[in-house]
C-alpha cells in the first residue's frame, strides 16, 4: 500500500493545491527608461584642424565634410635625407617607466650583458627603431643594453660571426660569465 503512494502517478497534480496556499510569485517592478525624456545639449564643437577640414558643414556640433565640401589639404612632409633626425622617433616614456624599462645610458648593466652589448654593437647592426620593435623581446623590468644583449644571443640581430654568436650563448646560458667577459674582450 505503501508504495502506490509513492508512485508519481498517484501524487496529486500541482493544481490541486489551493490557490491561498500557493506561494505568490514576487512581482518585478519595470524599471524607468533609461533614455532621457529631455532632449539633452549638443556638445560643443569638435575642435577641427586644418588637416582634417578646410570647408565643411556643421551637423549636430561636429564637423563633417559633405559631397559640396573643398577637397580636404594634404601635409607635406619633407624628408632632408638627414639620418641623424631622432626626434621622429616616438618614445613612449610613460610605458617605460610603467614597466620598469631603462633606456641607454639610465643603468649600469651586469658586466657580462654591458660586454656583450659592446660586442654586438661592434659587430652587428643594430636598427635606428629598435626601442620600438616588439619583435627583440619583452621591455618589463630591463634595460636597453641587456635587450641588445638578448636579442644578439638569440640571433636577431644582422652580422656578426655566428660560431662567435653561438659560443657566447652556450657560455650564458651555463653561468659562466667570466669566459663571457674573457671572449668579448678577445674579439
Amino acid at each position: 500500500l505503501q508504495a502506490c503512494y509513492r508512485s508519481p502517478s498517484l501524487l496529486p497534480p500541482r493544481s490541486a493545491v489551493p490557490l491561498h496556499q500557493r506561494r505568490a510569485r514576487p512581482r518585478v517592478k519595470k524599471m524607468a527608461s533609461r533614455t532621457p525624456t529631455k532632449k539633452r545639449a549638443t556638445p560643443a564643437s569638435a575642435r577641427v584642424t586644418d588637416s582634417s577640414k578646410k570647408s565643411g558643414k556643421k551637423f549636430g556640433g561636429f564637423a563633417y565634410a559633405g559631397a559640396d565640401a573643398a577637397p580636404r589639404r594634404a601635409l607635406n612632409f619633407v624628408d632632408d635625407g638627414s639620418a641623424s633626425d631622432d626626434d621622429d622617433i616616438f618614445v613612449p616614456v610613460a610605458t617605460h617607466k610603467l614597466v620598469g624599462y631603462k633606456r641607454e645610458g639610465e643603468t649600469e648593466p651586469a658586466p657580462h650583458a654591458a660586454a656583450i652589448f659592446d660586442l654586438a654593437r661592434r659587430v652587428c647592426v643594430v636598427p635606428r627603431d629598435f626601442e620600438a620593435q616588439h619583435k627583440y623581446g619583452p621591455k618589463s623590468g630591463i634595460c636597453h643594453e641587456e635587450r641588445v644583449a638578448n636579442a644578439y644571443l638569440a640571433g636577431m640581430l644582422e652580422g656578426g660571426d655566428e660560431e662567435l654568436r653561438r659560443s657566447l650563448k652556450r657560455l650564458v646560458d651555463r653561468r659562466e660569465y667570466a669566459e663571457a667577459v674573457e671572449l668579448c674582450a678577445a674579439n
